[in-house]
């Protein structure tokens, strides 16, 4: 009886490290977006990344871009924090991110 309860307690400890852990990665993911300017200039639309999108994205008032700027956008936990936000040129754009959604950076 005594190993069964021991077995059971360190599974339950293990399944609840393994869960801690894989949430804090999860959490400090850093992803980067790419998007155009749209023409108010507040506002940056279609966000995209290697994996997924963003539907927007509201320029502050200390950014100041113009219509049709690239910029890049570094998030992390799970886009809820913008760690930076940086104007690129076409070149800075990966690869992958730009063969498939080529037509967005026209």
């Amino acid at each position: 009886m005594k190993k069964v309860i021991i077995t059971t307690i360190s599974i339950l400890l293990l399944c609840i490290f393994s869960y801690l852990i894989t949430s804090f990665q999860y959490l400090n993911r850093t992803e980067y977006y790419y998007g155009v300017v749209s023409p108010d200039n507040k506002t940056v639309k279609n966000l995209v990344s290697k994996e997924s999108r963003m539907n927007e994205y509201t320029l502050t008032t200390k950014e100041k871009y113009k219509h049709g700027d690239i910029i890049r956008i570094k998030t992390t936990d799970a886009k809820g924090v913008i760690l930076e936000v940086k104007k690129v040129s076409k070149a800075d754009i990966p690869n992958k991110v730009y063969k498939r959604h080529y037509n967005q950076f026209e």
